[in-house]
């Protein structure tokens, strides 16, 4: 039984690892996606609103 209960403990540990992992990912994706579209040329900004001006 002890074998058995040392399995699954590594086998809990690496899904746990698995887990974290993903979800540091799953962070910085989110925050590259956040940071992509923040800076987009329809975002209102003085340049934005020269531009409008002028048209």
């Amino acid at each position: 039984m002890n074998i058995f209960c040392k399995k699954m403990n590594s086998s809990a540990q690496m899904h746990t690892l698995e887990a974290l992992m993903a979800s540091m990912i799953m962070i910085g994706v989110i925050v590259f996606a956040v940071e992509a579209t923040s800076l987009t040329p329809l975002t209102s900004s003085t340049a934005n609103a020269h531009i409008e001006s002028q048209l």
